[in-house]
C-alpha cells in the first residue's frame, strides 16, 4: 500500500479547477467561427468537474483523518509498550536473573561441598 501524496492531490485538484475554468471560457469562445473543434469528452460542462473535485477532496480529508487516528493509536501503543517493558518485563527478568545467580551459587557451593566430602 502506498501513501497518498498531498502534493499530487493538490496538483490534480488544481488541474480539474483549471479544466473547469477552461470549459467555461471555451463555451464562450465556441461561438467564434473557426475557433477549433473540441471533442464532446473534452468539452465537459463546468459542473462536470465539480463532482470529481468534491469527491477527491472528501476522500483526501477522510484519509488525513484516518492518518491522524493512526498516529494517535501508534503513540498510545508505544506508550503502553514502554510501560509494559519497564514496569512488567524488566522487573521479572531482573528477578529471574537474580534467582539464576543464586541457584548457580548454590550449585557451585554444593559442588564444592561434595568435593570436600569426597576428598
Amino acid at each position: 500500500m502506498k501513501a497518498i501524496s498531498k502534493r499530487q492531490h493538490q496538483a490534480l485538484i488544481a488541474a480539474l479547477q483549471q479544466l473547469k475554468e477552461l470549459s467555461v471560457s471555451s463555451s464562450n469562445f465556441s461561438k467564434v467561427p473557426n475557433f477549433g473543434k473540441v471533442s464532446e469528452e473534452a468539452a465537459l460542462s463546468a459542473d462536470g468537474f465539480l463532482p470529481y473535485i468534491q469527491s477527491l477532496s472528501e476522500r483526501f480529508s477522510h484519509y488525513e483523518a484516518l492518518l491522524s487516528q493512526l498516529a494517535d493509536c501508534i503513540a498510545e501503543y508505544e506508550a503502553l509498550h514502554k510501560e509494559v517493558r519497564v514496569n512488567v518485563v524488566a522487573p521479572v527478568l531482573r528477578q529471574v536473573k537474580k534467582e539464576t545467580r543464586i541457584s548457580q551459587r548454590r550449585k557451585e557451593q554444593y559442588r564444592l561441598a561434595v568435593e570436600y566430602v569426597t576428598v
